[in-house]
């Protein structure tokens, strides 16, 4: 009988393994099959690709006659394994640099401690964002309207966005496993994508 304990808790170990496996493939079917009706829905190629064991979801095309691509990509760190999604347009106009961040606690600090922000002259978005950039066209870039979309839109960014040479990249913190998170990452690309079209 003695015997019979040592072997039941391996069964059990197995067992709770083995519905650990289940749950993380019916996760990812899932969240596959998220991104797969994002992608037709706008007219988008997906395709997968693999990094350290993890599957990662990719997708290209154009949106109202922009170059997108939306990919997952892992950040790895000793044992910490993160995944963001992040959203790119590829143009071909000569725009001002920048870096947008959500405030935060530690933007605070910064700013106390001399990292230079541009001032928009707007309250609201002064409260909400953290906008960095030495050019000089920037105000004209954030103009009142992209700063109200940004202000409408506060509570669905979730990460940062920079425009950096011909590439404007937002990446969204973590991963889009639910239908709620796509439809907040979507409000956020679709306030880029008017503001990129015009």
């Amino acid at each position: 009988m003695e015997s019979l304990v040592p072997l039941l808790a391996l069964v059990g170990v197995g067992y709770f393994i083995y519905r650990l496996i289940q749950k993380t493939k019916g996760m990812h079917a899932a969240k596959v099959a998220l991104y797969v009706d994002f992608a037709e829905k706008n007219q988008l190629s997906h395709f997968e690709t693999k990094e350290l064991h993890v599957r990662l979801n990719h997708m290209s095309g154009t949106i109202e006659g922009l170059k997108i691509q939306i990919f997952e990509q892992l950040e790895a760190s000793g044992k910490n394994r993160q995944i963001h999604t992040t959203f790119r347009i590829v143009h071909d106009v000569d725009l001002a640099n920048f870096n947008l961040f959500k405030k935060t606690r530690a933007g605070k600090l910064g700013k106390k401690m001399g990292v230079k922000y541009v001032d928009l002259n707007n309250p609201q978005f002064d409260e909400n964002y953290m906008l960095r950039s030495e050019d000089e066209n920037i105000l004209q870039f954030f103009n009142s309207q992209f700063q109200n979309d940004l202000i409408e839109n506060r509570d669905n960014y979730f990460g940062e966005c920079a425009n950096k040479d011909k590439f404007f990249v937002y990446v969204f913190r973590g991963a889009l496993l639910k239908p709620e998170h796509f439809e907040q990452f979507e409000k956020m690309i679709s306030v880029f994508i008017r503001k990129y079209k015009a």
